[in-house]
C-alpha cells in the first residue's frame, strides 16, 4: 500500500512538473536536422529557455515558463532567419502551429492551430513582409527607371495604408490586446509603420496604452508605453508653443544642427554662417519631397555659384531608402540624416510637423523665411540674389 501511494504521489508529481510550463510543439517541413530555439522576449532583454533538433518527420517539441501576463516568445531555426513570434498568458497550456522552411514566403506559410493571437501576430508579420520584400526589391533594382520606381513605390505607400487601416481596425476592436500593442511598433525596413507624433496616429498609441493600463497595470511593456505616450504629448505641447513663436518672429538666430551624411562625415549648420541656407527636411517616401527635389536641383544650379547652399535634412529611418533617393534625385549638397525619423533632434528642434518643410537662413544665422515652395521659392531666391 505505502509503495502505491508512493507511486501515485510520483505520478502527480510529474503531472504538477509538466503544467509548470508551455508546451510549444509542432511541425517545420524541409528543416530535418536544423536546431529550433526558443526565446522569452522580455522588454530590456531577450534570452533563449529551451532548444530541440527537429526531427526527420518535422516536428519539435520545446517548452516555455508559464507566465502571469501575456508574454511574447520567439522560435528561430539554426539560420536566425526564420522566427515565428508566439504570444502566451496566464491560461495558455500550449501552443502548436506548422510551418514550411522552403516556402517562397516563410510567415505566410505559419499557422497556428490553438492560439488566436499569435496567428494575428503571424498575419501581421506576414502582410508587413510582404510589402518590406517589395521596397527593398524596387530600391536595389538597377533595371527599373526613376519613373518606375516612383510609380511602384506610390502602390506600396498604398499598400502601407491600407496596412494601417487594417491595424486601426484591430485596435479599436481589441484594445487590450498584446496583439494590438504589437503592430503600433511594426516597421518596414527600419520606417515605423505608426509615427507617434502624428495626430491621428498618437490616438492608436493612447488608446491601446489607456487600454491596457487598465487590464495590466504593472506590466513593463504597459508601463513604457504609457510613458513614451505621455513624454510625446509633452514634446507636441512644446513644439506648438515654440511654433507659435516662430511664426510670430520675423528674425530668430537659427538653432545648429549636427548629423551625418552618408559617408559617416558630420556636418554643421553653422558652418555655413556666411551664405544663404536653404534648410530642407524631407523624406524619401513622401512624393511632394520628390517633386520638390526637382525643383531644388534647378536652384541650387542656379544661385550656388553665388553664394547659396542646401541642408538637407531626412527624416528616413531606412539607410537603403534614403542612400538611393539620394542618388536617384542626383542631390549634390549637404545631405544629412540620424535615421531616428520624426524623433530626430533637428526635426525636434525645428518644430517640423510634416514633410517637405524648409527654412531660409541669411548669411548672419537669422531665419528669413519658411515653407517656401513653387513659384514662391524661385521669387524669394531671386529677390535674395539680385
Amino acid at each position: 500500500m505505502k509503495k502505491l501511494i508512493i507511486s501515485a504521489l510520483a505520478v502527480v508529481a510529474m503531472a504538477s512538473c509538466n503544467k509548470s510550463g508551455i508546451e510549444v510543439s509542432g511541425s517545420i517541413d524541409n528543416a530535418e536536422g536544423q536546431m529550433i530555439y526558443l526565446s522569452q522576449m522580455n522588454l530590456d532583454k531577450t534570452f533563449i529557455v529551451d532548444s530541440a533538433e527537429i526531427k526527420a518527420d518535422g516536428s519539435f517539441s520545446l517548452n516555455a515558463p508559464k507566465t502571469k501576463e501575456p508574454t511574447f516568445f520567439l522560435t528561430q531555426l539554426s539560420d536566425k532567419k526564420k522566427q515565428i513570434t508566439i504570444l502566451a498568458d496566464s491560461l495558455t497550456e500550449s501552443i502548436n502551429f506548422t510551418a514550411d522552411a522552403q516556402a517562397a514566403n516563410w510567415t505566410s506559410s505559419i499557422k497556428f492551430t490553438n492560439s488566436e493571437e499569435s496567428q494575428a501576430l503571424a498575419d501581421l508579420i506576414s502582410r508587413v513582409d510582404e510589402i518590406q520584400s517589395n521596397l527593398v526589391s524596387i530600391a536595389s533594382d538597377k533595371t527599373l527607371t526613376e519613373e518606375q520606381k516612383q510609380t511602384s513605390s506610390a502602390e506600396l505607400l498604398k499598400k502601407i495604408d491600407e496596412h494601417k487601416t487594417y491595424v486601426t481596425s484591430l485596435i479599436f476592436d481589441k484594445p487590450r490586446s498584446f496583439v494590438s500593442y504589437f503592430a503600433l511598433f511594426q516597421t518596414v525596413i527600419d520606417m515605423p509603420v505608426f509615427d507617434i507624433m502624428s495626430k491621428d496616429d498618437i490616438v492608436l498609441f493612447n488608446t491601446v496604452a489607456t487600454s491596457l493600463r487598465i487590464a495590466y497595470p504593472e506590466n513593463d511593456r504597459v508601463k513604457h508605453l504609457c510613458d513614451y505616450v505621455l513624454q510625446i504629448r509633452a514634446m507636441q505641447k512644446q513644439q506648438q508653443k515654440t511654433e507659435a513663436l516662430l511664426k510670430d518672429a520675423t528674425e530668430v538666430n537659427s538653432p545648429d544642427i549636427f548629423a551625418a551624411d552618408k559617408d559617416g562625415n558630420i556636418h554643421k549648420l553653422s558652418d555655413l554662417k556666411g551664405k544663404i541656407v536653404l534648410l530642407q527636411f524631407w523624406g524619401s517616401q513622401s512624393e511632394e519631397s520628390r517633386k520638390l527635389n526637382r525643383q531644388l536641383v534647378k536652384i541650387y544650379e542656379k544661385y550656388h555659384s553665388k553664394g547659396l547652399e542646401i541642408f538637407q535634412v531626412s527624416v528616413d529611418t531606412s539607410k537603403l531608402l534614403w542612400e538611393s533617393a539620394v542618388e536617384s534625385d542626383k542631390l549634390t549638397w549637404t545631405n544629412v540624416c540620424d535615421f531616428y525619423g520624426v524623433n530626430s533632434t533637428a526635426v525636434r528642434v525645428y518644430n517640423i510637423t510634416s514633410i517637405p518643410s524648409n527654412y531660409i537662413i541669411d548669411r548672419d544665422g537669422s531665419l528669413i523665411g519658411k515653407d517656401l515652395v513653387g513659384t514662391r521659392l524661385d521669387n524669394r531666391m531671386a529677390e535674395l540674389f539680385k
